[in-house]
């Protein structure tokens, strides 16, 4: 970008090919669209609010309802003590085709990312129990054990 070479603070026609020096040269996002800054800020404030520790235990009892329904199916995850709070792997069964399984929640409205044999699945903390219980009824009718 434009913004991060030196010469920049003249103008976009003066700017060199060279980026600015030191980390500089990453500072394009604050210095191109200062509205980002003012929802930064919102952002960190509410995280403040809620807390790191509220934020990491409310995502791991939702993790650990979206879990459940995986490990009943033979999907293989980490033991709960060794997952993040935030995000978990499942590998599917050898016989699973995760590319099918991502495509038949996403019909749902239920987004999982596909990680090679296995998907993964990262809720926010809008995830209520009536979510929880709609994936487990879409991964139980898509693998159908």
């Amino acid at each position: 970008m434009w913004s991060s070479r030196d010469g920049a603070e003249q103008s976009a026609d003066k700017c060199s090919d060279r980026y600015m020096a030191g980390a500089r040269r990453f500072d394009v996002g604050g210095k191109s669209r200062p509205t980002l800054l003012p929802g930064a800020i919102a952002g960190l404030e509410q995280v403040r609010d809620w807390s790191v520790e509220a934020i990491s235990h409310t995502l791991a009892a939702i993790n650990a309802g979206l879990a459940e329904p995986l490990q009943r199916l033979g999907f293989a995850l980490r033991p709960e003590p060794l997952r993040c709070p935030h995000m978990f792997g499942a590998r599917a069964p050898k016989e699973l085709d995760t590319t099918t399984v991502v495509a038949e929640l996403a019909k749902r409205k239920i987004y999982v990312a596909q990680r090679g044999d296995g998907i993964r699945v990262s809720p926010h903390l809008h995830v209520n129990e009536g979510d929880i219980a709609r994936f487990g009824a879409a991964i139980e009718e898509i693998v159908g054990r």
